[in-house]
């Protein structure tokens, strides 16, 4: 569960992440970077994608 979100921090399931994280099947996937900088590209989350979410936020 989020739990809070603010700029630079995101709580989940009572852990405050400080870096970008993916949640996927119910996991946190904490330890991943875009490849180019700022912008998400198709490969960033590719596993994302093959999961099927029914939301992609």
């Amino acid at each position: 569960m989020i739990e809070k979100y603010s700029f630079g921090e995101i709580v989940v399931n009572g852990v405050a992440y400080t870096n970008d994280i993916k949640i996927l099947q119910g996991r946190v996937v904490s330890h991943w970077w875009r490849k180019k900088g700022h912008s998400v590209g198709i490969e960033d989350i590719q596993d994302i994608l093959e999961s099927k979410p029914s939301i992609l936020v």
